[in-house]
């Protein structure tokens, strides 16, 4: 995968739709292009629960052509999208975390996680990079070594993983209320136009 795929894979729609407009000349926006496209469907449904003159209207009013919008969904990245830049220290640590693929569940795996905090969620997914980071500290600042003692250098790297961790557990957390609510409206919808089929049967 190249470093802009990964990049645009990693951007959010937010980003994705700035570097498009950036891109593409200043032309009247219009809704009319986008009906029917089932591209826009899961964006549709996501905002204004699947009703789709609402959500081409939202599009019109933010400047967002249908094609602009269609483009920021696509899984190719697009010509010219510029290169994020954690993506040339990234390559780095990948290194460290497909070695410790093999080491997890040994003894010494469990050491170390034990050493930093088992607990915490994820631990296992985010060691191999914490160990990193750590590793790239001391041997960018050497000093490092020297100055702080091994208990300072694990608790600066116990700190660190315990953000990273919370982070991936309050994700989790979010994508399941922001699914849940949905569901929930969606439901909610789903009975509110049963009771007024059932409103006008008896009224009929």
């Amino acid at each position: 995968m190249s470093r802009s795929q990964l990049s645009w894979n990693a951007a959010t729609l937010s980003e994705r739709l700035a570097y498009l407009r950036s891109q593409s000349e200043a032309t009247p926006v219009s809704a009319s292009d986008g009906r029917g496209d089932e591209t826009l469907a899961p964006w549709a449904r996501a905002c204004a629960l699947g009703d789709r003159e609402a959500f081409l209207r939202r599009l019109t009013w933010d400047g967002v052509s249908p094609a602009t919008a269609r483009a920021a969904l696509a899984g190719r990245v697009p010509d010219g999208f510029p290169v994020a830049e954690w993506v040339g220290p990234l390559a780095s640590l990948m290194g460290p975390v497909v070695a410790a693929a093999d080491a997890v569940g040994s003894p010494d795996w469990e050491t170390a996680v034990h050493r930093l905090d088992a607990a915490l969620p994820f631990v296992d997914l985010w060691l191999p990079l914490s160990q990193a980071a750590t590793r790239s500290l001391v041997d960018t600042v050497p000093a490092c070594a020297s100055t702080f003692s091994t208990d300072a250098l694990t608790a600066l790297e116990r700190h660190l993983l315990a953000g990273v961790c919370h982070l991936s557990a309050l994700s989790v957390l979010e994508g399941n209320a922001v699914k849940a609510k949905f569901v929930a409206a969606v439901r909610a919808a789903a009975d509110r136009a049963r009771e007024m089929g059932d409103e006008f049967g008896r009224d009929a």
